[in-house]
């Protein structure tokens, strides 16, 4: 796994100790220098509840805190256009899909996050969401 991924796993598990307020996890530092903003999560905390019980066990036995936490890692990680891509859509949603760990996530502009799971065919579905 290496440093990088267990500086990551150190992290999700401190985050899993936390508690939410609203639906945001307290500020911290990702690791790979991603400065992530934990003050803007899902529009609420029934949106996260929601999309967490569809999708969080794509993580395996993720916390609802740590499925945020995902979720606003990718938002705030710079797209390379090589493992992270990036798409924004004529509605003004932002997509983006991490190619390494099948990960798409859709926000708003406000950087309020829509939705964020593992689609079953990765990059062809957010080249479908781009097309919207």
């Amino acid at each position: 796994m290496g440093f990088i991924g267990d500086v990551r796993n150190w992290l999700l598990g401190l985050i899993a100790g936390l508690a939410l307020v609203g639906c945001v996890a307290e500020p911290l530092v990702a690791s790979d220098s991603v400065q992530v903003d934990t003050s803007i999560g899902f529009r609420n905390q029934e949106a996260l509840r929601e999309h967490w019980s569809k999708h969080g066990r794509q993580w395996g036995k993720v916390t609802m805190a740590e499925y945020l936490y995902l979720a606003q890692e990718l938002r705030d990680t710079d797209a390379d256009g090589k493992t992270v891509i990036v798409g924004f859509r004529n509605d003004g949603v932002v997509t983006k899909f991490d190619r390494r760990d099948g990960e798409f996530i859709a926000y708003n502009r406000n950087k309020v996050i829509r939705t964020f799971f593992k689609p079953d065919d990765g990059e062809r579905y957010f080249n479908r969401q781009m097309r919207r």
